[in-house]
């Protein structure tokens, strides 16, 4: 091989040493680029999980001050009808009871009413015609009043409630 022959095969040779040196630093730059995405796409993960657990704990806060307000209202409801169920005696005595005897036809109409059923289908009581005085006492009937009416207190306090915690909720993801 002759001086002039391998000058070429020698600039050859340098030539795809440098296109591979080249083409290695190309390489090594693009890997570097994806690290540095993978890098900053895991940075972004960590921190969407990050703001993900503190709105959740937010969130969790918020239940929990609803859900222990909520259970405070309505324990002072319940308290406060057994109170009421307690005073019935006080105020309708067993002489009102004896004095005013409830109809059949009106407990026959209430019953029918928290059935949700037509009255002419409900027995109760007996078969006694609907003007009957009926074995159920004023007392009786006032107490299942006053006792449905705390329920009924209980459950308005609790739809409030959810209100509430809706619109608590709803505050606290706009911010």
């Amino acid at each position: 091989m002759s001086l002039f022959t391998a000058i070429p095969i020698a600039g050859l040779v340098g030539m795809l040493a440098g296109a591979g040196g080249a083409g290695y630093l190309v390489y090594k730059y693009e890997q570097g680029q994806i690290a540095q995405l993978e890098l900053a796409d895991a940075r972004a993960d960590v921190e969407a999980q990050d703001t993900a657990r503190k709105k959740q704990a937010a969130a969790d806060a918020i239940s929990l001050a609803s859900a222990v307000k909520s259970a405070e209202a309505r324990q002072k409801i319940v308290v406060q009808t057994v109170k009421l169920v307690q005073k019935v005696p006080v105020y309708v005595t067993r002489k009102i009871d004896a004095r005013f005897p409830l109809p059949c036809g009106a407990i026959r109409l209430y019953n029918a009413s928290t059935e949700g059923r037509d009255p002419d289908r409900v027995s109760y009581p007996t078969t006694q015609p609907d003007d009957a005085p009926c074995p159920t006492k004023l007392s009786d009937a006032v107490r299942v009043i006053v006792a449905n009416n705390g329920l009924a207190a209980t459950t308005r306090q609790q739809l409030i409630d959810l209100q509430d915690w809706i619109k608590t909720e709803q505050t606290s993801v706009q911010h």
